[in-house]
């Protein structure tokens, strides 16, 4: 699965409906790494990468968590975070 195309999304869904059939919580989060070349060397191609995963693929999931939501009358929970805020030391330019 690709986390940041719709269609992706969309089956990750599907699929959870199928299984469990509803939807309470979700836990938005997608992370690729830059490389942690200096923020100067970042080519555009690898800078448009990291937030099409980093920020559209949690958005889209959001999007789709909370229409299921009001489509269907129902409360939910979506979470999103960094597993960066634990770590200490270096780190990767989008910081």
């Amino acid at each position: 699965m690709d986390g940041f195309k719709s269609e992706d999304i969309d089956a990750m869904y599907e699929k959870a409906l199928e299984l469990f059939g509803t939807i309470d919580i979700t836990e938005n989060n997608a992370e690729i790494m830059d490389g942690m070349e200096p923020v100067g060397a970042i080519t555009d191609e690898r800078w448009d990468k990291i937030f099409e995963v980093n920020t559209k693929g949690v958005k889209c999931s959001m999007r789709k968590a909370v229409n299921y939501w009001l489509e269907n009358d129902q409360k939910g929970l979506s979470l999103t975070r960094s597993l960066q805020e634990y770590r200490t030391g270096r780190m990767p330019a989008r910081y």
